[in-house]
């Protein structure tokens, strides 16, 4: 639609324990986003973050 702004990537930021992986999960799922846990991701790859 023109003149709306598209959405492709959206990035929950907080400390530890807050809940950023809960509420980043109910979003993903009401956007039918894919939902990418960086934590996860880090130590899948031996990465410090």
């Amino acid at each position: 639609v023109s003149g709306q702004r598209v959405i492709s990537n959206l990035a929950l930021v907080g400390f530890m324990g807050c809940g950023k992986s809960t509420v980043g999960q109910q979003v993903a799922g009401e956007l039918d986003f894919e939902f990418v846990d960086v934590d996860t991701q880090s130590k899948a790859h031996s990465l410090i973050i």
